[in-house]
């Protein structure tokens, strides 16, 4: 578990956004992690995201993303393929998540990942607009 980045305390997503948002590219940080009982710390070079040619337009977007949509359906299909409904629904372990619950994980963050893209988008972050840092 991630404990902080940069010195800064990360007890949740919007900290550790705060705390990337504090950097650039190639700065390196501290982290603190917790594995097991264990705290360790260590150092990380901060990357960029390999950018994606989509075209500059919003067709080739909408036609990249329906692509990249394509090829996870497919992966999907492939990985629960002869699964019952009723197999779907047991959890393998005491803690760990059925088949049918990663899936609607996997369905409520894609929702929060477009919205969160459609609200970047608007405000012109995307785009290198205010407070665009990476």
């Amino acid at each position: 578990m991630l404990v902080s980045l940069g010195g800064q305390e990360t007890p949740g997503f919007p900290e550790l956004g705060a705390a990337l948002g504090a950097h650039r590219i190639g700065d390196v940080v501290e982290l603190e992690l917790v594995r097991g009982q264990k705290r360790e710390k260590m150092l990380l070079t901060l990357g960029s995201r390999p950018r994606v040619d989509v075209g500059g337009t919003a067709e080739g977007l909408a036609q990249f993303t329906a692509g990249r949509y394509a090829e996870t359906d497919a992966e999907l299909k492939v990985a629960i393929e002869g699964l019952t409904e009723q197999e779907a629904g047991v959890c393998p372990a005491e803690g760990e998540w059925s088949v049918k619950q990663v899936l609607a994980h996997l369905i409520l963050t894609e929702r929060d990942g477009q919205s969160v893209l459609a609200n970047l988008a608007v405000s012109g972050w995307l785009d290198g607009g205010p407070g665009n840092r990476w």
